[in-house]
């Protein structure tokens, strides 16, 4: 057998990672739990038909069988579907939205009522009566997106009653993170209004929670942290009966550890403020970024994302933070490249777990054991469930995966932007057949638009492993307020010129190289807006600069959506585009795909589930109709619409997900990377 390695045209080479490959060999880890009576660690991991499992992580026994789904549809992107406490699983099932509880001595038990428009998620349990849990309700008994009620409720789980939770200040739209202190005195909950979303502005409260006859109420409600549209905080936890911890921007305009101590003010935790997000904006619900190490709940262990200043920008951090002291010292060593969900592990040890993901090698849900609460020497990290099968692990093992390589460049405007570039890699080929062949570049746009590109293992992305490149552009997240503000009323162009100077830039360059002419572009939701305006609504000389492009769930018209999407986002578009679509019609007119249909020359692939609550289909209806009307002789070349029956905003189902990648490689192929003579 011969070790020469092989030539062919970029993009044409052949790989071990199939469509089957991404989608079986990876396994989708969404959370983690644990519980703190008996330290038992749980993980929610994803099933091949889409629906969630909850497994005792130790045990490697599933909790709950394949009939149920542990899933919150609060805020359409639901999250924190389920808690544990005392032997107890306390859950959200997808298919009715009512809570359930289960044990390893009984069959699943429903705690709230028959009630189809009521979603809950979130759950906290009352330390003082285990039987009694606190949750977020939304109740969708009026389903238009206004008039959808979200509230703190009681769940009483022995009269499966469910009653709201009376609160003693004004209401709000919004409502997340409630917590109790371990005493049961107290309770913590994080609120905000229209029109923000919970990192523009929103406000951390706390009260007593006392029983009331019946019920219980709360009283003498304090607010500790955060300001409507300027200062917002997330991620409240108890470290004892008497302090609150949590992360907030406030005067660093970075999210920071903080903490409140009962009657006194909110300060930073730490002696000086960094110039790192510790933590993720909350697009769902239960996310944490720190867990305490010690009973006393003077040290914590948070993770961070570096600034686009440092060489590994937007890779997770380890920080070891005593918060009585307020010092803060990074830990020696951190291989993961995205840390989340991070849990208290051991009632008696300097233990946390969270699901950490690497760059270029297997990650999972991981244990990791410190010496003492207070060091900084670099953990003990075990891997308790892989996020890799073992034949993935083989494709690993051959060297197929290609590193991300994260760079900055500035853009027309002079500020910088974040770039992650994976360069053409494959064990078996040296490089093109082609003579001075540049590799052409896929670049994907990440969604929110408030969100940002993990650099964590991605199997799609190794899929795509020659034409690898991922695009952070201004509004991104995880480098500050000012980064993430850049993007209040440039929605739709300062993120678009972001991606076209990305590809001008890395054109131009000789360390990370692709080919101008083959760029396409590629995203999901605000992701699949920026492709759809990136081949409409641009100047004239940057109209052609994306070859393809393919719009999983994209937005073609700004008005419709701002009408049809869901509650959570249904104000979101006011801050992006600078005002309601009444007081800037031209504005959303002018920014809207749809109604510059005329413009789209270049190939585009559109993407949908019909079940989507986030962007209504109508959507994608709209841009394919618009350009097919433009082309009734030959639509074929310019426009191609695959949908989804059993989907929503994200392709949940295996055999979806590989109908969707053949279908998206397909279309490069054909229209980008054609063989010659064929």
């Amino acid at each position: 057998m011969s070790d020469q390695k092989k030539v062919a045209p970029y993009g044409r080479w052949d790989s071990d990672i199939k469509e089957e490959t991404v989608v079986n060999e990876s396994i989708t880890l969404l959370d983690v739990l644990v519980d703190p009576v008996r330290s038992t660690i749980y993980h929610i991991a994803q099933r091949a038909d889409g629906t969630n499992v909850i497994v005792d992580t130790i045990a490697k026994n599933d909790v709950i069988g394949p009939s149920w789904d542990a899933t919150s549809n609060v805020q359409g992107y639901g999250g924190a579907p389920a808690i544990a406490y005392d032997g107890i699983v306390y859950f959200s099932n997808g298919d009715d939205g009512r809570v359930y509880r289960v044990n390893a001595n009984s069959d699943v038990e429903a705690v709230t009522p028959e009630n189809p428009v009521h979603y809950f998620a979130n759950f906290v349990v009352y330390p003082l009566d285990p039987r009694i849990l606190v949750a977020v309700l939304e109740d969708h008994t009026d389903d238009a997106p206004k008039n959808v009620i979200t509230t703190l409720c009681i769940i009483d789980t022995t009269s499966q009653s469910v009653t709201r939770l009376a609160l003693d200040i004004p209401g709000a739209d919004f409502y997340a993170s409630p917590c109790f202190s371990p005493d049961g005195k107290k309770i913590a909950w994080q609120q905000w209004n229209f029109p923000d979303m919970p990192w523009d502005g929103s406000k951390l409260y706390v009260a007593d929670f006392v029983p009331n006859l019946q019920t219980y109420v709360v009283s003498n409600s304090v607010k500790v942290a955060g300001e409507a549209g300027t200062v917002s905080v997330t991620y409240p936890s108890w470290a004892n009966n008497t302090t609150l911890v949590f992360t907030s921007d406030k005067d660093s305009g970075f999210q920071n550890p903080w903490k409140y101590t009962i009657g006194g003010i909110a300060e930073l935790a730490i002696d000086k403020a960094l110039e790192e997000d510790f933590g993720f904006p909350a697009w769902e619900l239960g996310w944490s970024p720190y867990a305490f190490l010690d009973k006393e709940g003077n040290n914590a262990l948070f993770m961070a994302y570096r600034n686009i200043k440092s060489a590994q920008s937007g890779r997770s951090v380890l920080y070891n933070v005593n918060i009585k002291d307020k010092t803060i010292s990074e830990l020696v060593e951190c291989p993961y490249a995205d840390i989340t969900s991070m849990r208290r592990a051991s009632r008696d040890s300097p233990q946390v777990v969270f699901i950490g993901e690497k760059s270029v090698d297997v990650g999972g849900v991981t244990l990791c054991t410190l010496s003492s609460p207070g060091t900084t020497e670099s953990p003990v990290y075990e891997t308790l469930v892989e996020d890799t099968t073992p034949d993935g692990h083989e494709i690993v093992k051959k060297g197929y995966i290609s590193p991300p390589q994260s760079t900055t460049f500035n853009n027309s405007g002079g500020q910088v932007v974040q770039v992650v570039y994976y360069a053409p890699h494959n064990p078996d080929y040296s490089g093109s057949s082609k003579p001075g062949e540049k590799p052409p570049c896929i670049l994907n746009v990440h969604g929110g638009p408030t969100a940002m590109e993990p650099q964590a293992l991605s199997w799609e992305k190794q899929y795509y492993t020659s034409r690898g490149l991922d695009v952070n552009y201004g509004g991104s997240s995880c480098f500050g307020r000012e980064y993430i503000s850049r993007l209040d009323g440039g929605w739709g162009v300062l993120d678009v010129q972001d991606c076209i100077d990305a590809i001008r830039a890395l054109s131009k360059s000789t360390q990370f190289p692709i080919d101008g002419n083959r760029a396409i572009i590629r995203g999901r939701s605000s992701g699949g807006y920026a492709t759809l305006a990136a081949m409409s609504i641009v100047k004239d000389e940057d109209l052609q600069v994306f070859a393809a492009g393919s719009s999983y769930a994209g937005i073609s018209d700004l008005i419709a959506d701002a009408k049809t999407t869901h509650k959570y986002e249904s104000e979101y578009d006011n801050k992006l585009l600078g005002g309601t679509y009444e007081e800037e019609e031209a504005k959303y007119i002018a920014r809207s795909p749809v109604h510059h249909a005329k413009r789209i020359k270049q190939p585009l692939l559109v993407l949908q589930g019909l079940q989507d609550v986030v962007v209504s289909p109508e959507q994608a209806e709209l841009i394919v109709n618009a350009i097919t009307e433009n082309h009734p002789n030959d639509y074929a070349e310019y426009v191609d619409y695959v949908t989804f029956a059993d989907e929503g905003h994200h392709f949940d189902k295996a055999v979806n997900r590989i109908t969707s990648m053949k279908a998206e490689r397909g279309w490069y192929e054909s229209k980008v990377l054609p063989i010659e003579g064929a």
